[in-house]
């Protein structure tokens, strides 16, 4: 079911009533617009965000064909390890991001406590850790904006990267064990500062 704004803040307000704390998923598309709205919804509610790609397994660890096979890149052991077991016995949570070419450590993130938690990147719905949400965002664009996206911010798409995750995406019915789909309408608000700024300058 695709959602507005006003609807996802509702919903997002009313676990905040129901629970101390809990976990937002970010899944979907590339260019979809993922990491934009883990980040509004980080500052707006003083949530820390944990991306998966800081989970990517180093190639040499990655199991042979792992390209064929939807979300093998990710060290969802790992992610069970360090993100989940931790909150569900309430410890700090505290992971190391590893060089997914050396697989040397390249930094260690410590996550301020907070009521809630922004997983956001693709391979978040995995099956592996799908029951770690409350709340399953799917994020989707159409091929054509999502073409337009790219060359708009100069990130180029290779064919194997979408066909990695249009494969994840078929295989484990993502967009479908979403609470709500993000479509490419999805308005968010422009901070009230640079309203204002626009206001002063009409003036």
């Amino acid at each position: 079911m695709s959602v507005q704004y006003e609807e996802l803040m509702d919903q997002i307000e009313e676990l905040c009533c129901t629970f101390n704390a809990f976990a937002i998923a970010i899944d979907g598309m590339a260019l979809a617009g993922k990491t934009d709205l883990a980040a509004h919804l980080s500052r707006k509610f003083g949530a820390p965000i944990i991306h998966m790609s800081d989970f990517l397994l180093p190639v040499d660890k990655r199991q042979e064909g792992w390209e064929d096979i939807p979300g093998s890149e990710v060290d969802f052991e790992r992610f069970d390890e360090e993100i989940v077991q931790k909150w569900l016995k309430q410890r700090p949570i505290v992971y190391d991001i590893m060089d997914p070419v050396t697989g040397e450590i390249t930094d260690r993130i410590a996550l301020p406590d907070g009521q809630i938690y922004i997983v956001e990147g693709t391979y978040c719905l995995h099956p592996a850790i799908l029951d770690f949400y409350d709340l399953r965002l799917f994020c989707r664009v159409s091929s054509k904006e999502q073409a337009r996206r790219a060359e708009a911010e100069k990130k180029p798409l290779t064919q194997e990267e979408l066909a990695r995750q249009d494969g994840y995406f078929t295989t484990y019915m993502t967009e479908l064990l979403a609470d709500f789909v993000v479509d490419e309408d999805f308005c968010i608000p422009a901070p009230v500062e640079v309203e204002e700024e626009e206001e002063e300058e009409t003036e």
